[in-house]
């Protein structure tokens, strides 16, 4: 604050606007999400379980197992269902 007034990085304003105009919440670096845990969080919003999604990418289950976990931690998430939301509300899905 600089004589009682805020202020906010134009990144940052970018991002609010952004957000009201679209309603979509941005992955950001901020969230520390590797291009794998993006493209499992893609395929959780598809509907997919844990066994589809590793066939789909060709991993172990016991992986897609921890990459959603990993996931909802880093989103501060509970479940898959609110993971999903997420992903539509960012434009992932």
């Amino acid at each position: 604050m600089q004589a009682g007034r805020a202020w906010l990085q134009a990144h940052a304003v970018a991002t609010i606007v952004d957000f009201l105009r679209t309603g979509r919440l941005p992955i950001t670096a901020g969230t520390d999400m590797s291009v794998r845990e993006i493209e499992v969080l893609r395929l959780i919003a598809e509907g997919l379980d844990n066994n589809e999604i590793a066939r789909s990418l060709n991993l172990s289950s016991k992986t897609v197992k921890n990459h959603v976990s990993n996931i909802l931690m880093k989103l501060e998430l509970t479940n898959r269902v609110q993971a999903a939301v997420f992903a539509v509300r960012s434009g992932l899905a």
